[in-house]
């Protein structure tokens, strides 16, 4: 039988890390200040939680920004260049099943009437029914319907669309391209099932395998780590290996 893979890696949320400005809230540049006392540690790879496509002072998400309560993207290039120098992997979380209503590819997809831009979230003519987290509303923009979860204000990302895969590749390759060596994926249990009824379905593991096999065609080194407090590690042994594989290691919080 095979087993689960794992990997020692150190798992940090940078607000709760280092503060360097002395504002209360710790920073990127915090953290780009203890890689010695990391390395002290032990440390072989890093997980940075909530740091990309995240709120904070800004109004408007995007998954090439960093959250302004922690730095910017020039603090976070600060921190993967001490991280290289001690040989420390470090990897960010990514939300990929849905976007907030204020995120900039929603915005984008009520302007702009090109098909990909309204095929990022699934706008149809006719109001589906409700179901018990996920409701209805309507955008004036594109005369159409699309499902949120009216306590989250989360929307579910169209991954049927080659545009969500296009545009999410972008994305991984800016990343890649700025010295990230992984990406944690979270909220991908309900791809491709926009009531978010069916737990990791065929279309979901159809299109999550794709996208997999598509990071490893841009660079095989990428590594892909998959997180969830729905899946437990017993289930997650086919999503890590054979036909089935959609990560290279899985992270449980269950």
């Amino acid at each position: 039988m095979q087993k689960i893979k794992k990997i020692s890696i150190y798992d940090l949320n940078p607000r709760y890390f280092k503060d360097h400005n002395g504002d209360g809230v710790g920073d990127l540049r915090g953290l780009a200040n203890k890689f010695s006392y990391l390395d002290f540690l032990g440390v072989e790879a890093l997980i940075l939680q909530d740091v990309i496509g995240t709120t904070g002072k800004t109004t408007i998400e995007n998954f090439k920004t960093v959250a302004d309560d922690i730095g910017t993207v020039n603090d976070l290039t600060l921190v993967l260049s001490h991280a290289a120098k001690y040989g420390i992997k470090v990897f960010i979380e990514l939300k990929i099943g849905s976007i907030n209503e204020n995120h900039a590819w929603f915005k984008n997809a009520t302007v702009d009437k090109t098909e990909e831009f309204e095929t990022i979230v699934e706008f149809s003519a006719k109001k589906d029914d409700d179901t018990t987290e996920m409701k209805y509303k309507f955008d004036n923009s594109v005369q159409g319907y699309y499902p949120v979860n009216e306590q989250t204000s989360e929307i579910p990302l169209n991954w049927k669309s080659e545009y969500v895969l296009k545009a999410f590749l972008d994305v991984i390759k800016y990343w890649t391209n700025l010295g990230i060596s992984g990406f944690v994926f979270r909220d991908f249990e309900y791809v491709a099932d926009k009531n978010r009824e069916e737990l990791m379905n065929i279309d979901t593991l159809r299109e999550m395998r794709k996208f997999y096999n598509t990071i490893k065609e841009v660079n095989h080194e990428i590594l892909v780590i998959g997180k969830s407090s729905i899946i437990d590690l017993k289930d997650a042994q086919a999503l890590i290996s054979g036909t089935t594989q959609i990560f290279d290691y899985f992270q449980s919080t269950k």
